[in-house]
């Protein structure tokens, strides 16, 4: 199965690539949200010749097999697809603020359908799949026809043996496993085994809350590999909630690690901006170190900014408590009246009591207003 990226802006189209039945397929997806409704509709064009394939299809939830809405479109060969829910939420199906966070929408191939006449040979087409790679089919086994009734003196015959019922072929749905392990250390064993391929879900029961932020999930004896969440961040401690959670994750196989799509521990950065404006009109600014904060929390720099008026050159800086500068190098304010970033920033970890220092290092020409501005976010 595969995860389609999403975003809740609403009337919006782009471009995706799925591999649906062996082949690499390009289609053009449109998503609207009714506002009377509540829920988002999705339109398919055929992204090489723009056609449209399907529209106004509602993206709703569902239990199996009816949680797939492209299966009445089966003849189509563009694959199953389903909205599932990939934590708590307060509404069943996905509206205008959870579309691509709480609910997400996953792409597979058709289902494809097989006849048998016995269980072995069954048994035999199931086997032959899983050995193709292939996830998805069901399987009708015919059962023997049964005897004819026989008329003695009028009477009717017994009714014919019911055939064997057939086997139903495995399943398109994600996969979950009860974890093993410890709480850090985590396996699952799947039934049938998973492979990592990029964007592969499953989910996991877990047995306990993580207690480091840098845990492992080893799947059917593979190599384990960190979760991280949001792209790659560390997880907090407890974002696995505890035993009997489950928690979906998402495979990166370019950067080989798990992403978990649920944390249960969200935080909210808070940015702020810190700094001064030093103005001379008699005889112009020169070189100087300003004190101009006194931090009052944990915070952590992410930028310091420069701006000049007047003159034709000056180099910025800032530091912390006096002696750590930001900037390996000082910012050159090359051109006046124009905003200069100075790119990566160090000693950036602020406590509180730790003060900032905002330093004109040097200045050329006629120089009547610096504007030095450092920026943080709270941790």
């Amino acid at each position: 199965m595969q995860k389609i990226p999403l975003s809740n802006s609403p009337n919006h189209t782009f471009s995706v690539t799925l591999s649906i039945n062996g082949s690499n397929v390009v289609f053009e997806f449109f998503l609207s949200y009714n506002e009377v409704g509540e829920y988002w509709t999705l339109r398919i064009k055929d992204g090489a010749t723009g056609t449209t394939i399907l529209d106004s299809i509602p993206l709703l939830t569902d239990e199996y097999p009816d949680a797939n809405f492209l299966s009445q479109y089966d003849y189509l060969k563009i694959g199953n697809a389903y909205v599932v829910r990939a934590a708590p939420a307060d509404t069943d199906f996905p509206d205008d603020t959870n579309l691509g966070s709480l609910f997400l929408l996953v792409w597979g191939d058709n289902t494809e359908y097989y006849e048998a006449s016995s269980v072995a040979e069954a048994v035999a087409i199931i086997e032959s799949l899983r050995e193709e790679g292939s996830a998805y089919g069901i399987i009708n086994v015919k059962g023997d026809t049964g005897a004819p009734g026989v008329s003695i003196k009028g009477d009717t015959g017994d009714q014919g043996i019911q055939g064997i019922q057939g086997i139903q072929g495995p399943s398109g749905t994600l996969p979950i496993a009860t974890a093993g392990g410890t709480a850090d250390v985590i396996t699952a064993d799947f039934d049938p085994d998973i492979a990592l391929t990029n964007l592969m879900l499953c989910a996991f029961v877990a047995s306990a809350a993580n207690a480091t932020t840098t845990p492992t999930f080893s799947p059917d004896g593979l190599t384990a590999r960190v979760i991280t969440k949001q792209g790659g961040e560390p997880l907090a401690v407890g974002d696995i909630p505890g035993a009997l959670a489950v928690c979906v994750l998402e495979y990166n196989l370019a950067n080989t690690r798990w992403e978990l799509l649920n944390p249960a521990v969200t935080t909210e950065l808070l940015s702020f901006s810190r700094g001064g404006t030093l103005v001379n009109t008699v005889d112009f600014l020169a070189a100087i170190n300003t004190v101009v904060w006194y931090a009052t929390c944990a915070c952590t720099v992410t930028n310091v900014r420069g701006y000049r008026v007047g003159g034709t050159g000056a180099t910025v800086n800032a530091r912390r408590n006096g002696a750590d500068n930001h900037l390996a190098s000082a910012v050159s304010l090359t051109n006046a009246d124009t905003w200069y970033d100075g790119g990566a920033v160090q000693n950036t970890a602020y406590v509180a009591g730790d003060k900032l220092e905002i330093m004109i290092v040097g200045v050329t020409g006629d120089i009547t207003q610096i504007a030095i501005q450092v920026d943080f976010v709270q941790v």
